[in-house]
């Protein structure tokens, strides 16, 4: 899957237990339970210490081609995230960002994948 992102949000709750970061390739409509375009949704969940970092997503081809897994790798560029999942699927992201953004995507994406999962910053 590849996509160009133009929404990301960082999401925290109010605990820190759960560090979220949703990419997606247009603005999400308050409201919208559908999905129609491709997107991410990474995530952590400290509440439990050995929970891995996971992703779901939806590639917007197929209906049915949506799904969630466990990370292993993930290489951010400043123009580029590819994002390597545990089944050997790619996920291929094209970036266009201030400078503050991509530092900030690098520390969520770090606090993510923390030690369960490879993390490469070219």
């Amino acid at each position: 899957m590849k996509f160009k992102a133009i929404d990301i949000t960082f999401s925290e709750d109010i605990t820190d237990d759960i560090v979220q970061l949703y990419i997606s390739s247009q603005y999400e409509v308050q409201g919208d339970l559908e999905y129609n375009y491709p997107y991410i949704n990474l995530s952590r969940n400290y509440e439990f210490p050995n929970s891995p970092a996971t992703i779901q997503w939806y590639d917007s081809n197929d209906k049915e081609h949506h799904g969630s897994n466990s990370i292993t790798e993930i290489i951010i560029s400043r123009d580029c995230i590819l994002i390597k999942l545990n089944d050997g699927e790619i996920i291929e992201i094209y970036i266009d960002t201030s400078y503050e953004i991509y530092l900030k995507l690098q520390t969520y994406i770090q606090t993510i994948i923390n030690g369960h999962g490879k993390l490469i910053i070219k």
